[in-house]
């Protein structure tokens, strides 16, 4: 006969042992930790937002804002099933789940780590308008193209700037000097970079 309270208590433990390793703020820094592409994009936002736990102003006097190392706010939190922003290691959870929720949502890292930062109206609306560089916030260019060097997910210290013409057609530029998507070799492996961003 089996134990009834064996399963349940395995679950426990190991729920318990994932709550204390994403609580540590050392964890953020185990490479073994960082193993996936949004595992990378999220140990980089956490160190954006909040330089891994690190810098007290992450937690905000006022209770609906943006909270912890990963900055989550309260309708973030909302969208991916709710928790405890105030938690740390369910803050982290929160950010990351929300992270895959954007990169699902737009199918590319720029834009999900954009609306991370300036929020999904903002970066909707941006896009509505043609991804007009001149109307994007100088400071999310910034944040995004950190975010995406420091993850991995770009590795060119700018990150290549993409634009989309009036026809759909992407332009990549290299040294001042464009190219066709289609023209130039894919990145990482994949058959289109999940980095494009927006260009001059």
């Amino acid at each position: 006969m089996r134990n009834p309270i064996l399963l349940p208590l395995v679950c426990v433990l190991l729920l318990a042992a994932a709550v204390l390793v994403l609580a540590n703020p050392g964890y953020a820094r185990d490479r073994t930790a960082r193993n996936t592409e949004l595992d990378r994009v999220a140990y980089a936002v956490d160190g954006a937002e909040s330089s891994h736990g690190r810098d007290v102003s992450m937690w905000r006097a006022n209770p609906e804002g943006p909270q912890g190392p990963m900055q989550v706010g309260e309708k973030a939190a909302i969208d991916v099933g709710g928790g405890n922003r105030f938690d740390v290691a369910q803050n982290r959870i929160l950010g990351r789940a929300y992270l895959a929720l954007l990169h699902r949502r737009s199918g590319n890292w720029w834009d999900a780590v954009s609306a991370y930062n300036w929020g999904m109206g903002h970066l909707d609306s941006w896009i509505r308008a043609g991804r007009k560089s001149e109307k994007l916030v100088a400071a999310v260019a910034v944040y995004s193209r950190r975010v995406l060097r420091d993850s991995g997910v770009c590795r060119t210290e700018n990150c290549q700037l993409v634009r989309v013409d009036k026809n759909g057609r992407r332009f990549t530029e290299v040294g001042g000097q464009c190219a066709t998507e289609s023209s130039r070799p894919a990145r990482h492996g994949t058959e289109r970079s999940s980095t494009t961003e927006p260009g001059p």
